[in-house]
């Protein structure tokens, strides 16, 4: 099976759910992905604290280069 990559729709949705103080599998519901997908994509990319869409995304399009 192929991973589908996180868009730029579904980053800005986490970054939303973190903001609203959701659980990460509300979140991962609200984009239709698997809660390990999100918390993971929180994590890789500064933690609730201080994760933003715009940052993981350049971060995430760096990495695969």
């Amino acid at each position: 099976s192929q991973r589908r990559m996180l868009t730029e729709a579904d980053r800005e949705e986490i970054s939303r759910g973190v903001a609203e103080g959701l659980e990460g599998k509300v979140i991962a519901a609200r984009i239709g992905r698997c809660p390990s997908v999100v918390s993971r994509d929180i994590a890789r990319h500064g933690g609730r604290a201080c994760y933003r869409a715009v940052v993981a995304r350049r971060v995430a399009a760096e990495q695969r280069s």
